[in-house]
């Protein structure tokens, strides 16, 4: 994932506050198979976070926590073939298969980490973070197959663990 973030930093003696936003595009994508010959996907097409910040600034190093609100752009699907494609299972049954089905849906949950942040001079800085951002349970409808067999919905649970790298430029 590709991304970038823009955020205010105030520096109380050592203390450093801030607040920043942040916002990431890609494809963080998984599909499984199960037993009755059914593939199902998910895809992560873009997240971001608002956070606020805590560090204590020594010398040109900053560690600090971070934690705040999350969001992200989740595709679910789920695909049958053709029943003459396969030996047993749900997807043998000619009244639901086949079928090719998503549903999109943005998602709300938090966000907490921490990291490290190094001032390269007076302007530049380079940080290093791990974050644990959790959307809690979602429920997808992902709707009904061509034969009108209105599929059930499901629950998932999408948790995200990111390290991520990055650098900052500071306007004086």
């Amino acid at each position: 994932m590709l991304g970038g973030e823009i955020g205010y930093n105030w520096q109380l003696g050592h203390l450093v506050l801030g607040l920043e936003a942040d916002g990431s595009l890609g494809r963080l994508a998984n599909t499984v198979r199960d037993g009755n010959y059914l593939t199902e996907s998910g895809e992560i097409s873009s997240l971001g976070t608002v956070r606020g910040r805590i560090g204590y600034a020594m010398g040109r190093w900053l560690p600090f926590v971070t934690g705040g609100f999350a969001w992200d752009r989740l595709k679910e699907g789920a695909q049958c073939p053709d029943p003459a494609a396969v030996v047993a299972g749900v997807c043998k049954n000619p009244a639901i298969a086949p079928f090719n089905l998503s549903s999109t849906e943005t998602n709300n949950g938090w966000v907490i980490g921490g990291g490290l942040e190094y001032a390269i001079d007076n302007g530049w800085s380079v940080k290093a973070e791990g974050l644990r951002l959790d959307f809690n349970n979602q429920r997808y409808s992902i709707g009904k197959t061509p034969g009108g067999v209105t599929l059930p919905a499901f629950r998932i649970d999408h948790d995200l663990t990111l390290f991520r790298l990055g650098v900052n430029y500071r306007f004086q």
